[in-house]
């Protein structure tokens, strides 16, 4: 399954919600101020994250992930 679109038109919490049961990688990348991201879902989870392609820790991840904090270093 390929998606393609903007973070603008689909929040990416909407996105994770849709994508909940599915396994795979979600790719984000040409955003503006935002490291290349790519997101490893598995089914109900985020197995890990990846930016710039290194795996971040997974409280790193987590506060990328969950973080209120509209800066453009804690946004995916």
């Amino acid at each position: 399954m390929a998606l393609f679109g903007n973070l603008h038109s689909v929040p990416l919490e909407e996105l994770l919600q849709v994508l909940a049961q599915k396994e795979g990688a979600l790719e984000i990348w040409n955003v503006k101020d935002i490291p290349a991201t790519t997101i490893y879902l598995k089914p109900s989870r985020i197995r890990s994250v990846d930016q710039n392609g290194k795996p971040l820790d997974s409280l790193m991840a987590q506060g990328r992930l969950t973080s209120p904090d509209p800066s453009p270093a804690r946004q995916l």
